[in-house]
Formats: C-alpha cells, structure tokens, sequence
C-alpha cells in the first residue's frame, strides 16, 4: 500500500539576512540529538496497510500527513526529497526543499556514498499545534532499524529536508531513525523595496525577499518549540514503528530506557537546550558560551 504525501518546504539560498537576525541565521545552525531506545529485536514484519496504522497512531498530532511505504528512504530515489514548490498552496520560494539539501551539502562527488536501497516509511507533515499553521515534521523509519533515532534540524529558515545529504543519507544506512523539523517557519517570498520588511538576497541584489520570521507572531523563540516538538514526535514515531517491526522493548520505566547522547555545545542558548532536554527526557547542566 502506498500513500504519497506532499510536503511543505522552503529552499533559501540567503545570504542575507532580515537586520537583527543576521547573528543567528547565519549559523548555519542544526542541532543533532541521538536517542538510544533499549530495544531485543525479532524478524521484520511490513504487512499492507502500514502507512496508515502508523497515522492513525498519532492520532491528532500531525495535520495534512503523509506516509509512503518507500523502496528506498535514501536520495538515490528521487522521491525521497520533494521538488521546489512542490506544495501547490503555498507562494514560490516558501517550500524548497532540494535547493535547501543542496545549500549545505559538498558537491556531489564528496557527498555520502549510498551504499544501496534503505526501505521503510516516510513522514511529512504539518505540526498540529502550530497556530501559524508553518510547522513541519519529516520522519524516516528504516525497516532495518538499530534502535536509535536522530533528530536533526534545519539552518536559518530552511526546511526540514535541509539535511537530506549531509545528515540523513549518512545516519538511514546505519539503521537510524531519522526526523527534521523547519523550527516552525517557512522560508520567504518574492518581495520588493516598498516592503518595509523586505530585504536583499545580499549587498549588491537587486532582488527583494520577504522571510515568513518577519511576520507578526513569528518571534524566533518559537524555534526551541518546534525543534523540542519533533522530538517528541519522532520519539512517538520509533515506538509506533517499533510495534510494527515486533520490536520487543525490554521491560523498564519509559525514562529509564532511554539514554541521550547529545551535543550540548551546538545549542545556542539554555531555554532551547532545556527544551529539547525535556523532550527527551534527558537531564543535563546548561551550559552558555
């Protein structure tokens, strides 16, 4: 059974900034948590209907989901990551989710050698508690899953597929669980310098843009919402795939069985590290640069 989704994402080649941000978007920022779940693992099983069990176990939580029961989770299958506005809905540039893989990742012939196909399922969607209504979610469950999950995010206003070849091509091979978010914000819009919000690509453009973080009600604190949110999300999502697979978890309190190796340093700022922390059940000392 397949069921194919459509996604939302923005490709941003920016290069410069709304005046403010300019210190923060131009981190290239995209923290990774690994989660280990203790897990004694039984024969695959990948029966018809998979994709909409896995659904309908989040109940609620994802709006406009998606799920295909795909032959390959890595991009060697041009399915895996979405076209540029590719969700008909939305503006051009507010969801472009192949020039935002590209932005970051090495030029081809350095880039993280797909070895051959990773089965399993793939998840797009909006996030239910977002009343922007920008929020997204990609997951992907490998049938070969080692137990462990990644969560990842996206530099500056890109989207959720920004780590498709730097991060998710690499971790799916190995057996990883894998899901990105957008931190809550599309990317931008076509724009022009009547737009007192508006600004150039970089010095010297011509070219105006408009960035979704500008708007009212977009302040960037939500960033540590969603980021902790797709955590949990993707934590649901190993447990419902778990099920799936007949992966039998040992017996032992839900905290207790998961151990957080993450990379505290890569954290800007203690509310966010807090965040994710709580997400994941995880106790550790913030720490600020």
């Amino acid at each position: 059974m397949n069921l194919k989704l459509q996604i939302n994402l923005r490709c941003s080649d920016r290069q410069e900034p709304p005046s403010g941000k300019a210190h923060l978007l131009h981190l290239g920022w995209a923290a990774v948590a690994l989660v280990t779940l203790t897990i004694s693992q039984t024969p695959v099983s990948s029966g018809p209907g998979r994709c909409e069990e896995v659904l309908s176990r989040f109940g609620n939580r994802l709006v406009e989901a998606t799920c295909t029961e795909s032959t390959d989770l890595t991009t060697a299958n041009p399915a895996t990551t979405p076209a540029n506005d590719a969700i008909a809905a939305l503006p051009r540039f507010a969801f472009t989710p192949q020039a935002d893989r590209d932005t970051i990742a090495p030029d081809p012939p350095h880039r993280t050698p797909i070895a051959g196909p990773v089965p399993g399922v793939q998840i797009e969607a909006r996030v239910a508690e977002d009343p922007q209504g920008q929020a997204r979610v990609l997951m992907r469950l490998p049938d070969n899953w080692n137990g462990r999950l990644v969560v990842a995010g996206a530099s500056g206003t890109r989207s959720e597929f920004n780590g498709d070849f730097v991060w998710s091509d690499y971790v799916v091979q190995k057996g990883y669980a894998y899901v990105s978010q957008n931190k809550g914000t599309l990317n931008f819009t076509a724009s022009n310098a009547t737009d007192s919000t508006a600004c150039r690509l970089n010095p010297e453009s011509n070219t105006f843009v408009h960035f979704y973080d500008d708007d009212p009600g977009m302040p960037f604190t939500r960033w540590a919402t969603f980021m902790a949110e797709a955590a949990r999300l993707g934590r649901a999502g190993v447990q419902i795939h778990s099920r799936r697979l007949n992966v039998r978890m040992r017996s032992a309190p839900p905290t207790a069985a998961i151990r957080c190796d993450v990379p505290w340093n890569l954290i800007p700022n203690c509310s966010m590290a807090a965040s994710i922390g709580k997400a994941l059940s995880c106790k550790r000392p913030c720490q600020t640069s």
